[in-house]
């Protein structure tokens, strides 16, 4: 191995051109520039137990007309920098805070920073008849957007399998059997439902309330199901046949309602794809309201 002079390293570094601070030949801003997809791991409490809980973060600042690019080490350095002083009841979210502002502090040529993070988020689940409990894992998501002014948003959500049945069919045998309910037969489908809400930087919501939200309006599919369990799922997804349009509406209106005491600019995106057990296709629902459009529509 060729032995390293790492005093003629140091030298030779402080006297090399910072090239990321020339001037580039085309003078031209960009939106967003950093690194993506950096894998890292945050303490977490899981119950009475810490964990640690791997995740993936995308880092973004926007790039001036007259720099030709960005110090990636200083995207990372906040990264770690803000891991090392997350407290282990923090929520991610907050992580993503924390980061976005250490890197306006720490490149003063930005006017924006972006950070997303995605992970797994567990949360315990018991099955209502067996009483089985086990760990269910949601694909969770926790951004935050930081301006120069220390304004922003901030970003949570999470994807939910839960399980619908179709009324379509339902009210078709039923006039084609004359029977009546619970005697009638209809398809089932997964749907992937994703909720998300965006917020102030100070104020508080919590990837439990979106749990809340979606568990309250819709059937959610559950990893361990006994006998008696699957019965009573499957029952009781038959008594409120829903298309995914329905089950859309019905989710909006209880988020409304959970979040009712959060400004009124605060957006609610919900995206939900159902995946057709009768159909070589997927029936997708998607948009995005205030809570000032969704109060002004639902009273």
């Amino acid at each position: 191995m060729v032995a390293m002079d790492l005093s003629r390293i140091k030298d030779t570094v402080s006297k090399a051109a910072d090239l990321q601070n020339s001037k580039p030949s085309i003078s031209l801003p960009l939106r967003r520039v950093g690194v993506s997809k950096v894998k890292t791991a945050v303490k977490a409490k899981l119950q009475e137990d810490h964990v640690l809980l791997p995740v993936t973060v995308d880092i973004f600042l926007d790039l001036p007309e007259n720099l030709r690019g960005v110090h990636l080490s200083r995207c990372i350095e906040a990264l770690q920098q803000s891991v090392e002083n997350l407290s282990q009841s923090s929520p991610l979210v907050e992580l993503a805070v924390q980061t976005a502002k250490r890197l306006l502090q720490g490149n003063q040529y930005a006017t924006r920073s972006e950070v997303h993070i995605y992970s797994s988020h567990p949360f315990p689940r018991k099955a209502v008849l067996s009483g089985k409990a086990f760990t269910e894992l949601l694909e969770a998501y926790a951004a935050a957007i930081v301006t120069r002014d220390q304004g922003g948003r901030k970003i949570i959500g999470a994807t939910f399998t839960v399980m619908l049945v179709c009324p379509c069919t339902m009210e078709l045998v039923k006039t084609f059997l004359e029977v009546s309910p619970p005697s009638i037969p209809s398809h089932t489908q997964r749907t992937l439902l994703t909720l998300a809400v965006s917020t102030d930087l100070e104020e508080q919501v919590t990837i439990n309330d979106l749990i809340e939200i979606v568990e309250d309006s819709s059937h959610p599919a559950k990893s361990l199901l006994k006998r008696p369990d699957e019965i009573y799922e499957v029952l009781s997804a038959y008594q409120e046949p829903l298309f995914v349009e329905d089950l859309v509406r019905k989710i909006l209106l209880k988020a409304s309602t959970k979040l009712f005491s959060l400004p009124e600019d605060t957006v609610v995106h919900i995206s939900a794809e159902s995946l057709e057990s009768v159909h070589p296709f997927n029936i997708k629902v998607e948009g995005s309201y205030t809570l000032r459009e969704l109060h002004l529509l639902l009273d």
